[in-house]
């Protein structure tokens, strides 16, 4: 397992273990009357809520699921929370299982436990991010498994602008759907719907602040269409952003990029080695090009901002190793001081 430097103990299951609903929050939704049980279908979602105060960069998520079939019983049986330790706090406030209208709560230390799980490992991918990981005890076809959290902070790569996208349908049938969004004093969140979702939408200011809200019930479904093109939207969504044009997304991006002090004596060094005896601009460049390619692996240690800041040319090439972006910037060092 790769670590990054600095990086602290994980913390204790207990710690993330809050009762207390944040107090910014509005009363989650209570479970909606249930239906017959449709074997149709693995999972029901009864409850999918979503409420966001964008100047505190929190989010409370509160879903309630019903297992329809023993197909179902897998997907319920264990839920995990993943979070960022460096920039992130996780507060799990409850976890419960419904069982014919009794109530059973699940979320004690001794059912929870934090991992940390690269997933792409396989793909010389790194991330660094943990899961709060609880396994449910003795869960049947018919029960509730209903639970809440809120997740504080951001990454600081995105320089305090928010974004986000909200879920309009899943591949489950949803009872109820509710997203709140709370602007930050001063600041507009721009939105955009993709796909066939037309939920109720209102706005409404509160105290210099627009609060955003959608809802929606009784969605069918999602079926997806094998082999559909990538521009078809099958699952459809709102997209909120802070960014009011691409332009401002372009001007974010660049200065990412932008940290480029002066050529170290190692890499005019490499310029030279791997460009020596060639004459032309174009041999010399296919040789640098071939350096970064063939020299240079691929491993991604997407660690806080470096999900989207690139290493330094130098601290690439001496450690020969880097992601696309890390690499790429490497390259355009090399034929920048040819």
């Amino acid at each position: 397992m790769l670590l990054h430097a600095g990086a602290a103990e994980n913390p204790a299951p207990g710690s993330l273990i809050v009762p207390e609903l944040p107090a910014w929050i509005e009363p989650p939704l209570a479970l909606p009357p249930a239906p017959a049980l449709a074997a149709s279908s693995s999972l029901r979602m009864m409850i999918v809520e979503e409420q966001i105060d964008v100047e505190r960069k929190a989010t409370f998520r509160h879903y309630a699921m019903r297992v329809e079939s023993e197909s179902g019983l897998q997907s319920a049986g264990q839920i995990a929370l993943n979070f960022s330790k460096d920039y992130e706090i996780l507060q799990w406030h409850f976890l419960r299982v419904w069982r014919a209208g009794v109530k059973s709560e699940r979320l004690t230390s001794d059912v929870l436990q934090v991992l940390r799980q690269e997933e792409d490992a396989d793909r010389f991918m790194y991330h660094g991010r943990l899961s709060a990981l609880a396994v449910l005890r003795d869960i049947r076809v018919g029960d509730i498994v209903e639970y809440a959290y809120t997740r504080t902070g951001e990454n600081p790569v995105f320089a305090g602008r928010f974004s986000t996208r909200l879920s309009g349908a899943f591949g489950t049938p949803v009872d109820r759907m509710s997203y709140r969004v709370l602007a930050a004093p001063g600041r507009t969140v721009h939105v955009a719907s993709l796909g066939d979702f037309k939920p109720a939408y209102q706005t409404a200011n509160r105290v210099g602040r627009v609060e955003h809200r959608w809802a929606a019930e009784n969605l069918a479904a999602v079926r997806p269409i094998g082999d559909a093109p990538s521009w078809e939207v099958q699952y459809p969504f709102v997209q909120l952003s802070e960014f009011s044009s691409w332009r401002e997304v372009a001007d974010w991006g660049r200065d990412l990029f932008a940290a480029s002090p002066m050529p170290s004596a190692e890499l005019l060094e490499r310029v030279a080695a791997v460009t020596r005896g060639l004459a032309s601009d174009e041999a010399k460049a296919n040789a640098l090009l071939r350096f970064v390619q063939d020299e240079v692996r691929y491993l991604a240690l997407h660690f806080v901002e470096s999900t989207h800041r690139p290493y330094l040319p130098d601290e690439v090439l001496r450690r020969r190793f880097g992601d696309c972006k890390d690499k790429s910037l490497l390259l355009v060092a090399l034929l920048r001081h040819l």
